[in-house]
This record gives structure tokens, C-alpha cells and sequence, in this order.
């Protein structure tokens, strides 16, 4: 739904931490049985047919408004989404562009599963996600981040190994962020894929969730993973964008997949966001320290059933 000219998500968490997006009639019970709990108009309570002891809304906002409540009583919130947030692909049952327009217009085996914040996507043999052209997208100045778990070797297993983001992974005017089962280390390709790249100093172990972010703020391309620096290479340079391909989620475009480099993700991909600047070292920790309870303005409604 829309709130404020902002794209607003409703989510319930279960005792076992899942969270999952609301349909409207799940929300309204919600919001209901709420308002029953806290004006004396109690029923007995029934068992939760969904699971779901409690109501959270996220609202995937670029720039941090006055918190929205559901409730006087705020039980949790979460970090507020930095500024400069251009597109953010959350993967909540759908793999559109939370935050603007940039949404798939193509997408071929995609499966929703548990990620760091909510739901992930896994994709299966052949899969992929393309993002159309965009100049939104191609910033001088840029943050490309993603949560990630990587499960093991994708169909190539080189020193690039699998996408995360990416547009190209091509001779020059390559930029992507991938991680390869080689040596578990993840890369950051801005331009020649040869010559200009940073390589994590740390190895990053498959079957766990990991946070990686490539910045660019003019001089200096930077890697990090987990809220840690991880290497950096200082260049001034200006960004050229191939406009022939496009912008791809867990893959290669489609002239680079046909050519046999798909470089598909073997694991999870979640919370994909793009900036129009390069983070601070401060931003990029804080979004990994709120690990699962993710970016933007939070309220909890006390204990309901739904």
C-alpha cells in the first residue's frame, strides 16, 4: 500500500522469528482484536490459525519520516533506511522496487524463502532477475548493498564466481558485487574486471548470512562485508555504465548468459538497495547490526491475534 507517497508494507512475526507479509484481511483482524485487547472488549483467545503473535509495519521509506504509529505503545523500532536510497528490492513475495519504479522486466526461477529480513530470494537453475535500464541507477557516486548466504559453487566457479548485483561482468565497464566458492572471498568489480576490483581480505564461509556493501564516493571504492572495511582502492575515475545490458539480481545479463557465464546465486539473496551516494562507514555498520530487523520507520502493535 501507499502512505505519505510511500510504499508501506504490513509484516507479522511468529514466535520462531518469521516474518511475513499481511493481506489486507489478516491486517484488518489484527488491528481489530488490538483494539479490543486495549479497550476492555476481550474474547477468549483462539489458537493463531496463521502462526502469528504479533503486528509489525515497515514502511520502505528512502528518507526517515516522523514515526508512524499504530500504537501509543512503540515495543521496538528498527534503523531509519539512509538517505539517498534510489531503488531497494526486499523480496517480500515479490521482486519489485519497494522504493521506485526500477522493477524486473524479466525474472525466471524464483523461489521466496526465509532471508536476513523477512523473506529472500533462492533461484533455481536458469534463474535470474533483470532490471531494466535506468539513469537512476547509474551514479557517479554509489552504494550498491545485499544481505547473502551463499551456499557453495554457482555454474561458474572462477574468480568471480556467482552475481549478487551486477551490470556486466564483462571485459570493461563491468560493476558488481559477487562472492566466489574458490577461496569464499567476496568482490567488488568497478570497470576492467581485471584491473579494477577489490577482493575481500577475509575469507566468508558458505550456509551463513552475510552483509556486503560496494561504495564509491569519488576517489575511493570501497568493500565491506559484515559492517567491516575489506579493502578499497583509491581511483578517480568516471563511471561508465554499459547501457547495453542490464541491471541483474543474482546473474548475468542475457547476451552474457547465453554465453555461458550465468553465474547464477547458489544460496540466498535478500534486501537489495542501491544509493545515490557513498555511505558512511557508520551507516553501512548500523545496517548490518540491525541484522534482521532491517531499514525503515517500525511500529509494534501489542500481542494480537490475527
Amino acid at each position: 500500500m501507499a502512505l505519505g507517497g510511500r510504499a508501506v508494507k504490513f509484516f507479522s512475526k511468529n514466535k520462531g522469528g518469521v516474518m511475513r507479509i499481511l493481506n489486507w484481511s489478516e491486517l484488518a483482524r489484527a488491528f481489530v482484536n488490538t483494539l479490543r485487547s486495549r479497550h476492555g472488549h476481550r474474547r477468549p483467545r483462539q489458537r493463531n490459525r496463521t502462526g502469528l503473535d504479533r503486528l509489525r509495519f515497515v514502511a520502505q521509506i528512502g528518507v526517515l519520516e516522523p514515526r508512524i504509529l499504530l500504537s501509543s505503545t512503540v515495543v521496538s523500532t528498527t534503523l531509519p533506511a539512509p538517505a539517498g536510497l534510489v531503488s531497494s528490492w526486499s523480496f517480500e513475495g515479490s521482486t519489485a522496487d519497494v522504493v521506485d519504479g526500477n522493477n524486473p522486466s524479466a525474472s525466471n526461477a524464483v523461489s521466496y524463502v526465509a532471508g536476513e529480513v523477512g523473506q529472500g530470494v533462492s533461484l533455481g537453475a536458469g534463474g535470474y532477475i533483470d532490471i531494466p535500464q535506468s539513469a537512476n541507477l547509474d551514479n557517479q557516486q554509489f552504494t550498491f548493498e545485499a544481505w547473502v548466504r551463499p551456499d557453495g559453487a554457482g555454474p561458474n566457479n572462477d574468480e568471480f564466481g556467482s552475481v549478487i548485483l551486477g551490470k556486466g561482468i564483462t571485459s570493461a565497464n563491468s560493476y558488481a558485487l559477487t562472492w566466489r566458492a574458490t577461496d569464499s572471498r567476496f568482490v567488488f568489480v568497478f570497470g576492467d574486471i581485471y584491473t579494477e576490483t577489490v577482493t575481500s581480505t577475509h575469507t566468508f564461509s558458505s550456509g551463513a548470512f552475510h552483509h556486503v556493501a560496494g561504495s564509491y564516493d569519488g576517489t575511493t571504492f570501497r568493500l565491506y562485508v559484515n559492517g567491516a572495511a575489506e579493502g578499497e582502492m583509491a581511483l578517480v575515475k568516471t563511471n561508465s555504465f554499459n547501457s547495453a545490458y542490464s541491471w541483474t539480481i543474482g546473474a548475468t545479463p542475457s547476451a552474457i548468459r547465453s554465453s555461458g557465464y550465468p553465474r547464477t546465486w547458489n544460496g540466498v539473496i535478500d534486501e537489495v538497495d542501491i544509493f545515490s551516494r557513498a555511505l558512511a562507514d557508520s551507516e553501512i555498520q548500523a545496517i548490518y547490526a540491525a541484522g534482521a530487523t532491517g531499514k525503515g520507520a517500525v511500529g509494534v502493535l501489542a500481542p494480537a491475534t490475527v
